[in-house]
């Protein structure tokens, strides 16, 4: 059995689109997830102990708890940074790299690059 933490605010797309009526984020409140979900994507990418590459990163794969702190969701495609390339480019394209789509070669850049759209 796995056990997840309670996201009461949903995802970031779902406010961000207005789903179910919810409210609007302020300025301050919008960057504050960015760079926080940011600062998440670079300590997997240098600083774990195994680096993770998400590969599909994008607003409905950013869940917010109750106080809209960020958790990055849907691991289903990530790689460890020593198997790169993979055979088959699965997700959602609107978010993804041309480059990474092109080649199969997931690199830091093509997971940030989902995190600016």
């Amino acid at each position: 059995m796995l056990v997840y933490e309670f996201i009461s605010k949903g995802s970031l797309h779902e406010i961000l689109h207005r789903v179910d009526n919810k409210e609007p984020l302020n300025l301050d409140l919008r960057l504050s997830i960015v760079a926080e979900s940011a600062h998440d994507l670079a300590y997997m990418h240098s600083q774990a102990h195994t680096k993770i590459l998400h590969g599909d990163v994008k607003p409905a794969n950013i869940l917010l708890d109750g106080n809209f702190v960020p958790k990055i969701s849907d691991f289903g495609i990530s790689r460890l940074i020593d198997k790169e390339h993979t055979a088959n480019v699965i997700g959602d394209m609107t978010y993804m790299d041309p480059v990474f789509l092109q080649t199969g070669l997931l690199t830091e850049k093509s997971t940030v690059l989902g995190l600016s759209s």
